[in-house]
């Protein structure tokens, strides 16, 4: 986990920041108004556990849940962060609990929380996009998928792996939250001193820190090739605490839009790392990123999400979180 809580704003993040209508969105529970989790019973949208033959032959596992009723629904993918594997008993915990994933089932999304292989002997492992991509593809195959309105919303590692997914398989959209480019660009590998015996995601701070210095002319070719191949929109909510911005900012970011992608940022100025992705904490905030979040994929989704009936969910009120919370991990 990075610890640094510095503000990392550059005079182009400070004319976003300014000018973007995501820094005028009201935080809810203001006012008086409880931020609330929506909670669907397990025996209503029961939390399966899913397995996937990886065209290496290993097995990717992952947590699904599906809105009540039938029919075509579109689906959001949720990629964590980090360079390790999460048990599968938190992937279901996840499901039930954290905000932002709860949100989506009840707007009538079907929600597959994924985890993968570890890559923390070799941080560009292609083993966690395998992974991934073949969870993309199941899903895909779900009968209560719409195949072309699939989204992939990870934060850091995971907001990485998402940009890399885009380049391998046709979305809807990705959701990348405070995307730890680092690995997406190839500048985090094997050859990056690490403290300990495995890399941790503070490995990767000189880099963060000086991103130009070290996005060599091989860099600058291996992550233009990637971004070739994207198709789908991307958006990147982010806040402007964590030094990870610095390589989106300086280098990502403008790299895709010299190669003409649709790419939108959606800045939340003084909140901390992956603020939105689980919505735990910062939950007023997180909260309003959800709603951008819908308002962002309703216009790119060809099947549009069938809000769950109200009666069958029990609205959980959150406790306020006023800190500025744990900054994260890859």
């Amino acid at each position: 986990m990075f610890r640094g809580h510095s503000r990392i704003i550059s005079d182009m993040t400070r004319r976003t920041l300014l000018f973007t209508a995501a820094a005028a969105i009201p935080r809810l529970g203001h006012a008086g108004t409880p931020v609330t989790r929506p909670e669907i019973s397990a025996g209503t949208s029961p939390p399966e556990q899913v397995w996937v033959t990886t065209p290496d032959g290993s097995k990717a596992t992952g947590i699904l849940r599906r809105p009540p009723g039938s029919g075509k629904f579109p689906a959001l993918i949720f990629l964590h962060g980090g360079l390790g594997t999460l048990p599968v008993n938190t992937l279901r915990e996840q499901s039930l609990t954290a905000p932002t994933q709860c949100r989506a089932l009840a707007a009538g999304f079907v929600v597959l929380i994924p985890t993968f292989r570890k890559r923390n002997e070799d941080p560009q492992s292609t083993a966690a996009l395998v992974d991934c991509v073949a969870m993309v593809r199941y899903a895909k195959t779900l009968a209560a998928v719409d195949p072309e309105s699939v989204v992939v919303y990870g934060c850091s590692g995971g907001g990485s792996l998402a940009l890399e997914i885009a380049g391998e398989e046709p979305l809807a959209a990705v959701v990348a939250e405070e995307p730890a480019t680092v690995l997406f660009t190839g500048m985090m590998n094997r050859n990056t001193p690490k403290a300990g015996a495995l890399f941790q995601p503070n490995d990767s701070e000189p880099i963060s820190r000086d991103p130009k210095k070290y996005y060599t002319a091989d860099f600058q070719q291996l992550t233009r090739a990637k971004i070739r191949k994207i198709r789908c929109p991307i958006l990147i909510p982010h806040g402007d605490r964590h030094i990870i911005n610095r390589v989106n900012e300086l280098i990502v970011i403008p790299e895709l839009k010299a190669a003409g992608k649709d790419v939108t940022e959606l800045p939340f100025p003084g909140e901390p790392h992956c603020f939105g992705f689980h919505g735990d904490r910062r939950i007023d905030s997180a909260a309003a990123l959800f709603r951008e979040v819908q308002k962002y994929l309703e216009p790119r989704l060809q099947t549009k999400p069938r809000p769950v009936d109200a009666g069958l969910i029990r609205q959980v009120i959150l406790e306020s979180d006023e800190g500025s919370g744990a900054c994260g991990a890859l």
